[in-house]
């Protein structure tokens, strides 16, 4: 009997040791405890649905019944009275540099003011801005996690905290010697215009400061052509006049530096020793001639140095009352697209003219009328000897 009571054990006890079996009721008990808390979530979502539901019914009262019969009354489906779910969320990441921190924040504020309804608790938006952290911001933000009371502290004192560490404002001082150090370089006006208008918005400089350091700021050509225009009242018009200016003279340089290359710039200039007028000869020729490359830098100062005419290169004279040199009128160049003729010569030199279909009205470069173009000479041929 005794060995057979022995054989008569449980089965199920022996296929299972002692751990497993401990292991299986744990796990019981656990399926067991979140099945309650699952029936508690499923009630308080229910009694949740109902104090909706009741708002609802106070906000929007239901129509007479009458009318109900007519065209019954269209409910919002129940999906649409929970909580509101983000769209997206914004890509941009930050790594913990200075110059990015602001923009970094604004746009977090800005999903904040999205989704109000979302991020309802400091809390939820603490989290989601250190969600957005990379590399070393990440890394202050875990080495501060460890505290309990920084993640569950106000939205003020982490942002506090936050802008203490990473962003290093600058004071109205500094700002200012940086826009007053500022210098186009090889930018575009324009270019060098964006970063001129954002150091400016954070500065506490007053406008006529503004369009004084925006004007050192612009390269000498630019400024040599402002020399010329009237002052802008403001410094929107002063970049979009430094912006006509650039592009004109960009389109203008090319023709410039072709029309006023030297004829034969590889040819040598050669000088003769200084001769005295009466020792000079009758038939000899002007020395600086018309397409010869001017004096050299070296020739200029052997001039200067023997009082000798800089124009003809003889002692006696200088520039100003040389004889040989031909007294005549000339026209600086403006940097007109086309080729302008005074009225006056015109006459003068009797030369034909048409009337234009369409006459051209002629602006300066702040955008001023200065005259209008009515008439053009027929083709002329120009011969310089």
């Amino acid at each position: 009997m005794t060995e057979s009571s022995s054989q008569n054990t449980d089965p199920l006890a022996e296929s299972h040791p002692p751990d497993l079996a401990t292991t299986l009721s744990q796990h019981e008990s656990s399926i067991r405890s979140l099945h309650d808390q699952q029936a508690n979530t499923n009630q308080h979502l229910f009694q949740l649905e109902s104090l909706i539901r009741q708002l609802h019914e106070k906000i929007y009262p239901p129509a007479p019944s009458s009318a109900a019969q007519e065209t019954p009354v269209q409910t919002l489906p129940t999906s649409r009275l929970h909580f509101r779910v983000p769209e997206s969320s914004p890509s941009v990441t930050y790594s913990g540099e200075p110059e990015q921190v602001r923009g970094f924040l604004f746009q977090c504020t800005l999903h904040f003011e999205t989704y109000p309804e979302v991020f309802c608790t400091d809390q939820i938006k603490i989290s989601h801005i250190i969600g957005l952290l990379r590399g070393r911001a990440l890394q202050w933000a875990e080495a501060r996690g460890r505290d309990p009371s920084f993640i569950k502290g106000t939205l003020r004192e982490f942002l506090s905290e936050f802008k203490l560490t990473f962003d290093h404002t600058e004071t109205p001082a500094e700002i200012s010697r940086t826009i007053w150090n500022l210098k186009q370089g090889k930018q575009t006006v324009q270019d060098f215009a964006i970063s001129f208008r954002t150091l400016a918005t954070t500065s506490s400089m007053d406008a006529d400061s503004l369009k004084g350091a925006f004007t050192q700021a612009l390269s000498e050509r630019i400024q040599d052509q402002l020399a010329y225009c009237p002052e802008p009242e403001n410094l929107e018009d002063l970049i979009s006049l430094a912006v006509r200016i650039e592009k004109r003279l960009k389109t203008h340089q090319p023709r410039s530096q072709q029309c006023f290359q030297p004829l034969h710039p590889n040819t040598p200039t050669h000088s003769s020793p200084p001769v005295s007028p009466a020792s000079a000869p009758t038939n000899q020729g002007e020395p600086m001639q018309i397409g010869r490359a001017g004096l050299t830098p070296e020739e200029k100062q052997r001039r200067i140095t023997s009082r000798l005419c800089l124009y003809c290169g003889l002692s006696g004279h200088f520039l100003i009352n040389c004889p040989q040199s031909i007294p005549a009128k000339a026209l600086v160049d403006s940097g007109c697209e086309r080729n302008l003729l005074d009225l006056n010569i015109v006459d003068q030199l009797k030369i034909p003219t048409t009337p234009l279909s369409n006459p051209i009205r002629v602006s300066s470069l702040e955008g001023s009328s200065l005259t209008t173009i009515t008439h053009q000479t027929v083709p002329m041929k120009l011969q310089v000897s």
